[in-house]
């Protein structure tokens, strides 16, 4: 089931970013490989704009830096989910201004930073990590080699002190040269919803 609730947020990213006046973009996913304990997942992706894929990009920012215009430094949108069944957190960006995170809001006890790099027409490596009163995570995104720990005081496998492992792949899955190929990509990925199984651990 999050497997095709993360197709689909890929398919919305896509659409959106069809709207957008950019000349090219560039969508990276993340995906779950293997994890140590059953139960755990992790997914997401990010699209680059032409600023990003034409310039290359280098930032690194946290919870204590004041609102960032993500537009200007290439990140065009961000989503990712890591959790357990017992505690979960969702990151995506509102309104290209805001890094929003789910269930956590309010969230005066969070922390997060996150930072990427990427050289002109190069693959973004980097780290998102986030802390608050229920749990915690860090993702190293490095290609193929991604990886990936997970906490919660929710209990259950990932239980605070035991951090659940994870290992997976940060790939370029679609490269757009305009909006109408975005789109296009988008509604193919809208039609894979029904047919695309979870792996599972």
């Amino acid at each position: 089931m999050r497997q095709l609730r993360c197709v689909l947020a890929i398919a919305v990213i896509a659409l959106m970013a069809s709207m957008h006046p950019a000349t090219a973009s560039a969508i990276y996913r993340f995906e779950m490989t293997s994890a140590n304990e059953p139960g755990v997942f992790a997914e997401g992706a990010i699209v680059l704009n032409d600023v990003a894929v034409t310039n290359g990009l280098n930032f690194a920012f946290d919870q204590n830096d004041p609102q960032v215009d993500w537009q200007s430094i290439g990140l065009e949108y961000l989503y990712f989910n890591v959790g357990s069944a017992a505690y979960d957190v969702a990151v995506a960006l509102n309104n290209l201004d805001n890094i929003v995170f789910t269930p956590a809001t309010p969230c005066n006890l969070c922390r997060w930073k996150f930072a990427l790099t990427a050289d002109p027409g190069g693959d973004p490596t980097g780290t998102l990590s986030f802390n608050d009163s229920n749990g915690d995570f860090t993702l190293t995104l490095a290609g193929a080699n991604s990886t990936g720990v997970f906490s919660t005081d929710a209990g259950g496998a990932c239980w605070v002190g035991r951090h659940c492992q994870f290992t997976g792949t940060f790939t370029h899955i679609v490269f757009v040269p305009e909006p109408a190929t975005l789109s296009l990509f988008a509604a193919g990925l809208l039609g894979l919803i029904g047919i695309r199984t979870r792996y599972r651990t």
